[in-house]
C-alpha cells in the first residue's frame, strides 16, 4: 500500500538519486515489455522499481521513445481508496 508521505526538502533533493524504470529501446504500441527495452537507472524521475518485475509479462499501452521515463501513461490505473495502484489485470 503505498502512502503520501511529507519530506522536508532535502529528502526531496535525494529523489534524483534513487532509480526508477526507464526505457532504453523504443516500444511501440502493443509491445511487451522486456529486459532489453527497459531498465532501472537513476534519475528517480519515472515509476518505482518496485513495478519492474511485474511489467515484465506486459504490454505498452502507447509508444514509447527511447530515454525517457517509464509512467503512468503507459498503463491504466485505478482507484481504491483514494489512491492510485498500477491495474497490471487491464493491459492489452
Amino acid at each position: 500500500m503505498e502512502q503520501n508521505v511529507n519530506r522536508n526538502k532535502s529528502e526531496n533533493n535525494s529523489k534524483i538519486f534513487r532509480r526508477s524504470i526507464f526505457v532504453v529501446k523504443n516500444i511501440k504500441k502493443g509491445d511487451s515489455f522486456n529486459i532489453s527495452n527497459i531498465r532501472r537507472i537513476r534519475p528517480g524521475n519515472g515509476l518505482s522499481p518496485k513495478y519492474y518485475e511485474k511489467l515484465m509479462t506486459k504490454k505498452s499501452l502507447v509508444n514509447l521513445k527511447a530515454g525517457e521515463p517509464l509512467t503512468r501513461k503507459a498503463f491504466k490505473w485505478v482507484h481504491y481508496k483514494n489512491c492510485l495502484k498500477l491495474n497490471f489485470f487491464n493491459f492489452i
